[in-house]
């Protein structure tokens, strides 16, 4: 007879990992990067202060997301998870990166898809 199995399942926070590691990237041509060169590329926009409004230490998660169009433009995308203060208290809110040719182009809020001002 098998006896049932009870295991206790514990949830884990997202880690933020920074990836050490330089790209060499050709601008003339478009490039599909690999999913660490997108989180490195994500992380360099975000400390440069091209993610409006969000400091690197209001970072949860970023992960790759796949590629998708934006604008008739082919792009590969990120999903970072930001702690974001508003006037209901702390909320946890997804930003999009659309990245192409080694740098964030755009950076869009992940439900309405409108862009980050």
């Amino acid at each position: 007879m098998n006896s049932p199995i009870t295991e206790e399942v514990t949830e884990t926070e997202p880690v933020v990992e920074e990836v050490r590691e330089e790209i060499a990237v050709d601008t003339a041509t478009p490039t599909m990067m690999s999913e660490s060169h997108v989180i490195l590329v994500m992380q360099k926009s975000i400390k440069a202060c091209e993610l409006r409004g969000f400091n690197y230490d209001d970072v949860q998660a970023l992960v790759q997301a796949g590629e998708e169009e934006f604008e008739g433009v082919h792009y590969q995308t990120g999903l970072a998870t930001v702690n974001m203060t508003t006037i209901f208290g702390l909320k946890e809110q997804k930003v999009k990166a659309l990245c192409s040719n080694g740098k964030v182009a755009k950076w869009l809020w992940a439900v309405s898809g409108v862009e980050v001002q």
